[in-house]
């Protein structure tokens, strides 16, 4: 199997099948549009004030019970003007990944809504 791009194999692989494993894990991720999945992750998170205000209250509440410590920030959209907007974009979603995990059932609606329409 090749796949084109820097890879870095996992230096505690010890055998063979371990790293073409670890390759065809990578590659079906790459196949899985991991930048078209997240544009539409912040498009679904950030595409009412409703949606954006509940996202930044479910951060806030984290904060307050102690289940994390985050900044009150929002997802960042990537735009085409800015060299970095999609490490960032991705950056802020990793970052924040505990909150997408627990917000409420509501999101959860829409982002299965979303990725349906979306042929996910």
């Amino acid at each position: 199997m090749v796949i084109s791009g820097a890879l870095a194999v996992d230096p505690s692989c010890n055998s063979t099948d371990e790293k073409n494993t670890e390759l065809q894990l990578y590659a079906d991720a790459v196949k899985g549009d991991p930048i078209g999945k997240s544009r539409s992750l912040v498009t679904a998170f950030r595409s009412s004030g409703q949606r954006r205000a509940d996202f930044r209250q479910t951060i806030r509440d984290g904060n307050m019970d102690g289940t994390w410590r985050l900044p009150l920030v929002q997802l960042l959209r990537d735009v085409d003007t800015r060299w970095s907007a999609i490490e960032l974009m991705i950056g802020r979603i990793l970052d924040l990944t505990q909150v997408h995990m627990t917000a409420c059932l509501f999101f959860v609606f829409v982002l299965i809504q979303v990725f349906a329409t979306l042929g996910y």
